[in-house]
């Protein structure tokens, strides 16, 4: 499924008659436009930092068992060329993406604490 704009997501907002539109607009910095995550009142931040607490810096290189809470997929066109994995157990044509700044800033400070050996060698 598409990922959906802020403007899509406070449009179904709107028509499902959710009327708290502020946590909408949250929830779409830290989940990005995944409508499930934005809706769903359940998930919050300490859902990320859970699935951030799982990751290594080898798991993001091979990109294999990424959250979907952290991790946006998205299929590249067929006229995308910006693909240069030589890698077999990657697919050239799926690209990873951070959820949204937010989540990316609290990955990289996590794990700039957790694995600082691992980035300085």
């Amino acid at each position: 499924m598409p990922i959906w704009t802020q403007e899509e997501l406070l449009q179904a907002a709107k028509l499902l008659e959710f009327s708290d539109t502020d946590l909408i607009l949250k929830k779409y910095n830290l989940f990005g436009g995944i409508a499930w995550y934005c809706f769903n009142d359940v998930l919050d931040e300490f859902d990320v930092k859970g699935e951030i607490g799982k990751l290594s810096i080898s798991q993001i290189a091979v990109g294999v068992d990424l959250s979907h809470i952290i991790f946006h997929r998205y299929v590249a066109s067929d006229s995308d060329t910006t693909s240069t994995t030589t890698d077999a157990t990657v697919d050239p044509e799926i690209h990873v993406k951070f959820a949204s700044d937010e989540i990316a800033k609290m990955v990289y400070d996590y794990l700039s604490s957790k694995e600082k050996d691992y980035l300085v060698k």
